[in-house]
């Protein structure tokens, strides 16, 4: 159901970055766009006659009307909502909730993940070799609009701002907090903190949560990048060249500078990839459990 989630999500996303940028006709001959642009074209064509809106206010309507589709489809079928920052996992203290609170967890839902296609994003650009457009870098930032037009300098204000604001959403849906640290009562102190507590420090403490909300894109980055690397490897063993090229490009665009070198290729296997998840994985969890216990720990009085 996780993956059904995720396909979900990334329908979705063909139609939010449609409502920024409808992409110039050369954009078909990247095949990074050619699909995506013509799935979404070919809906709001079958649509047009029924909606007999704009393309604008079509797309609008259109994602809505997915959305809500997605929210009902898997508060029936899905497991409970719960959603996690880092090693902290916040859930519904109950099972079954008002159809309010299902959308209110479906929409914060949807927001974390933009949130962490746009923090993958940026993290490429940070390790992106300088002066290097390829067609997937381009496709990239057509998947990432708005988001992909701020300059580089002001994306780490503009994400830790939005992760504040999803944090600070969670922790007033009356969700409890969970966590797999070893700290005495963790559930009963991690949901105190960020309810209980004098709001200076509520604020802190969800200041903390937005750092362990960023961070948790350099996981994101790993697991891109392997989901790249298996599904490549098994469009090669199926013979799909186009799809599999598709995917090595994209893995190259994801490890940036530090990528395989294309004139050392053809001289045996490659570890580059398997390195850098290494040294990421490692970056990422330590990252991820000192800021967690930095976040629980008692503040002074």
């Amino acid at each position: 159901m996780t993956y059904l989630q995720l396909a979900a999500h990334l329908f979705l996303l063909l139609f939010w970055v449609r409502l920024w940028r409808k992409p110039a006709q050369e954009f078909y001959f990247n095949p990074f766009l050619s699909g995506p642009t013509r799935l979404t074209d070919n809906i709001l064509r079958f649509l047009r006659p029924a909606l007999r809106l704009p393309d604008r206010p079509a797309l609008l309507l259109a994602l809505a009307f997915f959305w809500i589709f997605q929210a009902l489809f898997f508060a029936r079928f899905g497991k409970p909502w719960h959603i996690t920052f880092g090693l902290i996992r916040f859930a519904p203290p109950e099972e079954t909730l008002a159809w309010g609170l299902q959308f209110a967890y479906s929409g914060l839902h949807a927001m974390q993940f933009l949130l962490h296609v746009w923090t993958l994003y940026f993290f490429t650009r940070l390790i992106a070799p300088p002066n290097r457009a390829t067609r997937s870098h381009e496709a990239f930032a057509f998947f990432t609009n708005p988001f992909s037009r701020l300059p580089l300098a002001l994306q780490p204000l503009v994400l830790l701002t939005l992760h504040f604001a999803l944090a600070f959403a969670v922790t007033r849906t009356g969700a409890l907090a969970h966590t797999g640290l070893t700290l005495q009562d963790t559930t009963t102190v991690a949901s105190q903190m960020f309810t209980g507590a004098p709001t200076p420090e509520q604020l802190l403490r969800i200041g903390g949560l937005a750092a362990v909300s960023f961070t948790s894109g350099i996981e994101t980055l790993i697991y891109t990048i392997i989901f790249f690397i298996l599904g490549g490897l098994f469009l090669t063993l199926a013979g799909a060249q186009t799809p599999s090229l598709i995917f090595r490009e994209s893995v190259d665009v994801l490890m940036g500078r530090f990528s395989r070198n294309p004139n050392a290729a053809g001289g045996g296997l490659d570890f580059t990839p398997m390195l850098f998840i290494i040294v990421l994985s490692i970056i990422s969890g330590n990252l991820q459990l000192t800021l967690s216990r930095l976040l629980l720990m008692p503040l002074p009085s």
